[in-house]
């Protein structure tokens, strides 16, 4: 059912970049934790990549069982190297496939991180809602274009970034019927993030963003041989994203 946009994922330079978010990514789940009114025992997070976003949800919800499920077989044997826990658990697996198995009404949060772009319109509320427990949360968080403008980026795929995270996410990913069934609240947080400017070319060129897959190898080692030539070290982007909660009517 779902299909990724990047052609290949490298693991070890995925995590080198991406793990540089850390610190953002449990604040951001703080955020979360901070609008529950109740302490999770069961997490499921959907297209969790090499577990960044798995680990930031430990972080916070330290007494949680949590799976973690992504359709990339590479990703998913970095993540179980890297973060070998009791406590967490990670599949590879068609994300419609692991709703069909996962136990019914059990899991207290099922959370999805910047995957809206792999699924758009194939995983619904309705899809989602049979797994969720009866006080649980579906929680969304995307990135926000304040942020997507923030990355520098060859045009096209600036372009892309704008479109992508323009609209808002509650008036495009699920189904009405699933809408009506359920109540919205929506918060977020944003803050400045500095990267080694080496280790964000290394994954342009790799194609590990969003995007980066429209461009032919010769104009994306173009654009990185102009961006080393401004003799920078760093790159600072405002990391932003919206977090989009979704709770049964009662």
């Amino acid at each position: 059912m779902t299909q990724k946009t990047i052609s290949h994922f490298y693991p070890d330079t995925y995590y080198k970049l991406f793990s540089l978010f850390n610190s953002y990514d449990k604040k951001l789940i703080g955020v979360l934790k901070s609008l529950l009114d109740f302490e999770p025992a069961r997490i499921l997070d959907l297209a969790c990549g090499v577990g960044l976003s798995t680990m930031a949800l430990r972080a916070n919800f330290p007494n949680a069982r949590i799976t973690g499920v992504d359709i990339d077989s590479d990703m998913i044997e970095f993540a179980q190297k890297t973060f070998p826990s009791s406590d967490v658990e990670f599949q590879c697996s068609e994300i419609s496939d692991t709703l069909t198995h996962f136990p019914e009404n059990s899991a207290d949060i099922v959370f999805v991180k910047s995957a809206y772009h792999y699924f758009d319109h194939q995983i619904t509320l309705s899809h989602l809602k049979p797994v969720l427990s009866k006080d649980g949360v579906i929680v969304v968080a995307e990135r926000t274009s304040r942020s997507a403008k923030s990355y520098p980026l060859p045009d096209m795929v600036s372009c892309h970034w704008a479109d992508i995270f323009s609209r808002p996410r509650e008036l495009r990913r699920f189904d009405a019927a699933g809408l009506s069934e359920m109540t919205l609240s929506v918060s977020g947080y944003g803050e400045y993030v500095t990267l080694p400017a080496d280790t964000y070319l290394d994954a342009v060129k790799r194609k590990q963003l969003v995007g980066i897959w429209m461009l032919k190898s010769d104009i994306v080692d173009e654009w990185i041989n102009n961006q080393f030539a401004k003799r920078t070290d760093s790159i600072t982007v405002f990391e932003e994203f919206w977090l989009y909660l979704y709770r049964k009517m009662n």
